[in-house]
């Protein structure tokens, strides 16, 4: 596994912090960087947030290369010692890079979510589904693209596009990205592509692809999802600019599915466990605009596989203090971790630094208290402050605190070089407000937190102790985005057969929990993940390579045939619902993000194993069911029959309802009012129409609501032979006219309205009386 490496270099720290005078803000990760480096001119892929022509054209005067823009977010590369003078540039608000190295997130499938009635098209389903006409873009190590189960029956690929971040030689550079090899299905075809999967990653790439869209060709046998589906395979390079690379890789499979006009499926079975976890970074709001831009665009992403670890601590602070012991990390050379807090909590959240030796467990002392609001002076979102702890008179260790400042949230890094490595050092917190803290070296290559403590009796401090948790284990940035779809994962199955013909079977429970599954939820309190599908023990599409070595040394991962192998985890679980994301947009291909994630969610199958109080943080609305949501109607609207855009027609709330504001909305009016959208017929003139609202007339109408004869009430002193009632929907659409014939009542049969709300006047001659509202249901 990579390890992010944390140099922190105190000295030079302090001498960017001192000469920094930017208007933009940085990341924590790009912030050392730059200091690790000094005046390193090394190119460096970066995002920056603001006026995308000052950015293009500060990028290019700076020796840059402009990449491409969606909304205000724009990428490019640039020099990292000419960061700070872009930094200084009027118009841009924010710059983000070096977000660290990401990671992999590690048959039965078809029947576990119900995918086999899809594909044949069972009633009430017009016809069978599988991908055809469909994008489905993998992010991931790579593809065996030579294998049968990626082409078609002719020979010929199946793969359209192949870009390969990783590799500078063998196939055609993408103008646009400036980086990496592509090669199209001609190249593919014409035995060009000179792409190979690395081994180290045991075929992931080819796995995933093969549960999202492998044909089964090979063997006839482990179909994915999407079987007809095209491929794009990017071989996402997983270096620290690794968020970078999958935004940029995230735009090349939208726009190669929109050159050849088709809808579009990403999976992305990678992530890092490292950030915000709230998707408010500028590569989760970069990939958001992305899915964003055209209807057709689904993205589907694996929660991670670190349910099992520790590594979370997150907590209320309380009046009393509280604390946690970090360990020395020997990648980094010191104790090191990052923590999180929202604004509206850090007015009153105090934290110190304190020091014990663990034999005899002896406390020797803390700093000085600090809050991120009262105790930084901030020059342009950052601030430095360091400390120094003593017991009497020696000395304990040096910390450094560098806070940065969002626009909803305050990052803190925490670096402590200690005079004994063996120290346990105390992270300590006091007042109110939530705080969030990622650490692990397994993980991150952070400090370790301890979960191994003394009983009170050996050391009573140990009462105000929080331990790490695994409640929120999920991946950071992009995972943690409403518009992507975060999946969770469940066993697939406990027996198969394996190459030999032997029966392979374990104790594992079908359709529980996998043990590593990561759980939510997001920072901010989102559900994540939002759905689950069966990842682990799953036979799929294998790299030769790896087949090759399995064979010899475990030929019990192997499937029957030679050309599949046995994985699991997360990675294995997303491209399952990516894959039914596909079936949907084959279906429906002018499905936005919202629908497609509905129609998944919102059919989820829950039974005594999910549980019926769903969503959770666990399975999230419940497993996958294909089948439920090619059937289910989905359509989105306002689901508010007292909203202006009240869509009765509506089965999902799209969360846009436009609340009625009645007044005078007429701007020649004296009291008209601009927040006003529908017209209550107060309007105030200085022009003589002195009947408006006159009070010898009286008017109302029972029963409201109604849902059969609606009866109106009036009285006019001298009726208009074309006096009339006019009933009309919020938008103004005329939808009945009743004539005045008497001069105090007539009816109207409301049962032949839609359910809604619909506005009633009384018009007299010239004149006009007071506006009802009338809810039919």
């Amino acid at each position: 596994m990579k390890k992010l490496l944390f140099l922190f270099a105190a000295f030079s720290l302090f001498i960017i912090h001192t000469a920094l005078s930017q208007r933009a803000a940085l990341n924590p990760a790009l912030y050392r960087a730059i200091s690790d480096k000094g005046v390193s001119s090394e190119m460096t892929p970066l995002l920056a947030q603001g006026d995308v022509s000052v950015i293009e054209e500060t990028i290019r005067s700076l020796g840059g290369k402009f990449k491409y823009a969606v909304s205000d977010i724009a990428a490019f590369a640039l020099p990292l010692d000419q960061v700070l003078t872009l930094a200084e540039t009027p118009g841009i608000e924010r710059i983000e890079g070096l977000y660290g190295p990401g990671q992999l997130m590690d048959d039965m499938t078809d029947v576990n979510s119900n995918i086999i009635p899809v594909h044949a098209g069972y009633a009430p389903l017009p016809q069978g589904y599988d991908g055809n006409g469909v994008v489905m873009a993998f992010l991931d190590s790579g593809i065996e693209w030579s294998h049968p189960d990626f082409q078609h029956a002719d020979g010929t690929t199946r793969v359209r596009w192949l870009w390969d971040q990783t590799m500078s030689s063998g196939g055609t550079e993408p103008d646009e990205f400036g980086y990496g090899q592509e090669w199209d299905s001609t190249a593919i075809n014409s035995g060009e592509c000179t792409h190979a999967e690395w081994s180290g990653y045991f075929g992931h790439g080819s796995n995933v692809t093969g549960i999202g869209a492998g044909n089964g060709l090979a063997v006839n046998n482990f179909q994915g999802v999407a079987p007809a589906s095209d491929i794009i395979s990017i071989s996402v390079s997983f270096n620290s600019s690794f968020l970078l690379n999958v935004a940029d890789a995230t735009k090349y499979a939208f726009d190669r599915a929109a050159e050849i006009g088709k809808p579009c499926v990403i999976n992305a079975s990678l992530g890092t466990y490292g950030g915000s976890h709230d998707g408010t970074d500028l590569a989760a709001q970069l990939i958001d605009d992305l899915i964003e831009e055209q209807n057709g665009r689904s993205f589907v992403c694996a929660a991670g596989n670190a349910g099992n670890i520790n590594f979370h601590l997150g907590y209320e602070a309380e009046a009393d203090s509280s604390f946690t012991w970090f360990y020395y990390n020997n990648y980094t050379q010191s104790v090191f971790y990052e923590f999180w807090i929202d604004k509206t909590d850090a007015s009153n959240f105090n934290f110190s630094f304190g020091a014990d030796i663990n034999s005899p467990y002896t406390y020797l002392g803390r700093t000085k208290y600090y809050n991120l609001e009262t105790s930084f002076n901030y020059s342009n979102n950052v601030s430095i402050k360091k400390d120094t702890l003593y017991n009497n008179s020696i000395r304990i260790g040096i910390i450094t605190i560098t806070a940065y400042r969002y626009d909803s949230s305050y990052a803190c890094d925490v670096s402590i070089k200690p005079d004994l490595t063996t120290y346990y050092w105390r992270f300590i917190t006091q007042g109110s407000g939530r705080f969030d803290c990622w650490s692990s070296t397994a993980v991150l290559g952070t400090s370790d937190m301890i979960s191994a403590i003394p009983d009170e009796a050996t050391f009573p401090d140990i009462a105000r102790y929080k331990l790490p948790d695994n409640s929120q284990t999920i991946v950071s940035s992009f995972s943690c985005s409403d518009k992507v779809i975060t999946v969770g994962n469940y066993i697939n199955r406990n027996v198969y057969i394996d190459y030999y013909g032997h029966v392979q079977a374990n104790s594992d429970v079908v359709g529980a929990l996998a043990p590593s599954t990561s759980f939510g939820p997001s920072r901010d309190g989102r559900i994540k993940p939002e759905i689950s599908a069966p990842g682990n023990t799953t036979l799929t599409t294998g790299q030769f390579y790896t087949l090759y070595g399995l064979l010899i040394y475990q030929p019990y991962k192997v499937a029957v045939g030679g050309m599949h192998n046995r994985n699991g985890g997360t990675s294995m679980s997303s491209p399952v619902v990516a894959g039914v994301a596909a079936l949907y947009l084959q279906k429906n291909p002018g499905a936005n993000w919202k629908e497609t994630k509905a129609a998944i969610t919102t059919t989820a199958k829950r039974d005594s194993i999910t549980g019926f109080n769903l969503p959770d943080n666990k399975f999230g609305y419940g497993r996958v069911d294909a089948f439920a949501a090619m059937t289910t109607p989905i359509v989105l609207g306002c689901m508010d029959p007292f909203s202006l855009n009240y869509n009765p027609s509506a089965t999902i709330n799209d969360g846009n309802c436009i609340p009625i504001v009645f007044g005078c909305n007429d701007a020649n009016a004296t009291n008209y009012n601009p927040a006003a959208n529908v017209n209550d017929g107060s309007c105030n003139y200085n022009v003589g129409v002195s009947s408006i609202n006159t009070s010898d007339e009286h008017f109302y109408c029972y029963p409201n609501p109604s849902s059969g004869i609606t009866q109106f009430f009036y009285i006019l002193s001298n009726p208009d032979e074309n006096a009339n009632i006019l009933v009309t929907d919020v938008t103004g659409r005329m939808v009945e006219e009743l004539p005045v014939s008497q001069a105090s009542h007539s009816a109207m049969n409301s049962i032949k309205l839609e359910k809604g709300i619909y506005l009633c006047r009384l018009y007299n001659g010239n004149e006009q009386g007071r506006l009802l509202k009338l809810v039919v249901e």
